[in-house]
């Protein structure tokens, strides 16, 4: 997260877990999804590991995407298509505690995971999955004329709202709806006996216009964002797309990144591509590795001919004419085309040599302008991860500086930088140097004790007095100042409780359980059992 963080991304994590979890029985995945749901030894250590990812979420306090199990609430839809709360799963029966009272069906499923992000992290925005294919067919990949996108995205909404979007008396409800376009490039399909390609010109099925007006309608009847996920990498512009392992052509990639209006227009806010299986295209150097070769095939261009494919199958005969002059196995095309994407889109990009200087109870931050018309920058404190305020700078054009008030003395902070035009914010910019702003006012001080404590001689079932005199801490303030002080006891213990400050002048002490004004050594409490 913290990775993402730094390169200006949003963290997302896919949390595929139930199919892979013990003992996953029967006969394929809906089976061993749902045996898997209702097992109760299963479900604890699942939410279990859900409250991590929660806690983990929680600690890095920024925005961070979990989009919760796909293919699971297809598999789930197809046993009850109408309602979520008409089908079993084990919750409150799993003996979890943060779950405790949870209605053991589907429906309690979802509100026992969102229950637990409120309990845990407030920031994350949680997504449930739509599957093109859980009712009625396959918008991704069916043929035929008469399907009816309009019925399917409302029956497939109607389950997803019962299942933690119209309501949830344990907490929040989702906040956005992912979906998945296909988990291998058409040009595999078309290699082993299949086709999945998309006619571009929106006459034959499967297309981008029917995939579309089923995005659009889930949008209307969830009420939520939509992203697309699994979107297929594979192209047909450069070489290297010769229809072999790592290279495969698809055209939804070249179809979505010429029309992203339209992908707007229908309610998606976003697009991941990605393979969803070995052999396919990805925006990596990754080769044959899947074939159980080296990773990374580094810049190939095939024969250096196009590949020939009958224009009634691929839409496109001997197209991928362009030489490719990165590794990535898809030829670069991502990297170029997403990037040229945001160049020529309307947000700015970010502003660039933020420096910050310290003062008292304040710091002044300057940058450097990106190219374009712009109508303000927000300016935003970190203290380490932490969010500490933010400032606009407005003006035509905005000033490249101002001086960020109402910081705290002692403390460290770095500078983000994000661009505003008319059309919105664009990207943050990197931190940032640290400052510490110093002046007059009191400031923080920190006193540790690195000696370690430990009990001698105890067998586990008496209680022993703790020396109070080797878990004192001491420091004597220069001005009159509050002293905040905690303790913290060994893993095996559990965590202290708060220690009360001390507001003098004269040394503060501190103990296991309490600060002292004076230089006394109280214990409260003293006894652990070892």
């Amino acid at each position: 997260m913290s990775a993402s963080q730094a390169n200006g991304y949003i963290p997302v994590f896919t949390y595929y877990e139930l199919l892979q979890s013990t003992p996953s029985t029967g006969p394929d995945e809906s089976s061993r999804d749902f045996s898997n749901l209702n097992n109760s030894s299963t479900m604890n250590a699942y939410y279990a590991n859900f409250k991590l990812l929660m806690q983990k979420a929680g600690a890095f306090g920024q925005t961070v995407v979990v989009h919760v199990e796909p293919d699971l609430w297809g598999y789930l839809q197809q046993r009850a298509p109408g309602d979520a709360s008409t089908l079993s799963a084990s919750v409150a029966g799993s003996g979890f505690a943060d779950v405790a009272g949870i209605p053991n069906t589907v429906q309690g499923f979802a509100w026992g995971l969102l229950h637990i992000r409120d309990l845990y992290a407030s920031n994350a925005v949680l997504a449930i999955h739509a599957s093109p294919w859980a009712n009625g067919g396959d918008i991704a990949s069916s043929t035929s004329p008469s399907m009816n996108a309009v019925a399917i995205a409302d029956s497939t909404a109607a389950f997803l709202n019962s299942a933690g979007i119209s309501s949830n008396p344990y907490g929040s409800t989702w906040d956005a709806v992912f979906n998945d376009l296909d988990d291998h490039d058409a040009g595999w399909w078309e290699t082993h006996g299949g086709s999945h390609w998309w006619d571009p010109t929106n006459t034959n099925f499967p297309n981008f216009a029917r995939y579309l007006a089923w995005v659009t309608e889930l949008h209307v009847k969830t009420g939520r964002q939509q992203v697309a996920w699994q979107v297929p990498v594979g192209n047909q512009y450069f070489l290297t797309m010769n229809n072999t392992c790592g290279h495969y052509q698809d055209n939804v990639a070249e179809d979505f990144l010429a029309h992203t209006s339209a992908l707007v227009s229908a309610g998606l806010v976003a697009v991941m591509f990605g393979k969803g299986n070995a052999c396919q295209t990805t925006y990596t150097d990754y080769g044959t590795h899947d074939l159980g070769g080296t990773v990374g095939d580094g810049i190939t261009n095939g024969s250096g001919s196009p590949t020939t494919d009958p224009a009634t199958v691929a839409w496109c005969n001997a197209c991928n004419t362009h030489t490719s002059t990165t590794a990535d196995d898809d030829g670069g095309y991502l990297r170029i085309f997403v990037g040229q994407y945001y160049i020529s889109s309307a947000f700015p990009a970010a502003p660039t040599n933020v420096t910050a200087t310290p003062a008292d109870l304040s710091a002044s931050i300057s940058w450097t302008a990106p190219a374009g018309t712009l109508t303000s920058y927000v300016v935003t404190a970190y203290d380490g991860c932490t969010i500490q305020g933010s400032m606009t700078v407005s003006g035509s054009p905005p000033a490249t500086n101002v001086t960020f008030t109402g910081l705290t003395n002692g403390t460290a902070y770095t500078f983000k930088v994000s661009a505003v035009n008319s059309s919105g914010a664009g990207p943050q910019s990197l931190a940032s140097n640290v400052v510490i702003p110093a002046g007059t006012s009191p400031s923080w001080v920190t006193a540790c004790s690195t000696a370690q404590y430990q009990l001698t001689g105890s067998d586990g079932a008496k209680w022993w007095d703790l020396d109070a005199n080797k878990l004192s801490v001491g420091f004597t303030p220069s001005v009159n100042s509050m002293a905040v002080l905690t303790g913290w006891l060994s893993s095996r213990f559990r965590r202290a409780p708060p220690i009360r400050p001390s507001c003098s002048g004269r040394p503060a002490t501190a103990t296991r359980g309490r600060s002292s004004p004076g230089p006394a050594r109280s214990r409260a409490p003293t006894r652990r059992r070892a």
